[in-house]
């Protein structure tokens, strides 16, 4: 049974990150500083990679797909993580 998985990013838009967006810096030239922009950091294609992004997250890959994940950054590498629905995501977002 395969399994896919993907991490996107949602946050405010700066120049400064629009080459790591997932189109090129081009798309976002019109974009004001500020907007929410959302975008996939990475996709997990096969059962392998989405066991190893489960790994990451310190969850079973089972759990990838019964719903979000949010992670929060403290604006260092410190992150925690909190597990919602599907539905409860769109709330939240």
């Amino acid at each position: 049974m395969g399994f896919d998985a993907q991490v996107i990013a949602i946050g405010p838009f700066s120049v400064e990150i629009a080459s790591s967006l997932e189109y090129g810096e081009g798309f976002y030239v019109d974009v004001a500083k500020g907007t929410t922009v959302m975008s996939n950091v990475f996709i997990a294609e096969t059962g392998a990679a989405s066991h190893a992004l489960a790994s990451a997250f310190g969850v079973g890959a089972m759990e990838l797909g019964g719903g979000v994940t949010l992670v929060q950054f403290d604006g260092g590498r410190k992150a925690s993580t909190t597990n919602v629905s599907a539905g409860d995501a769109r709330r939240v977002a």
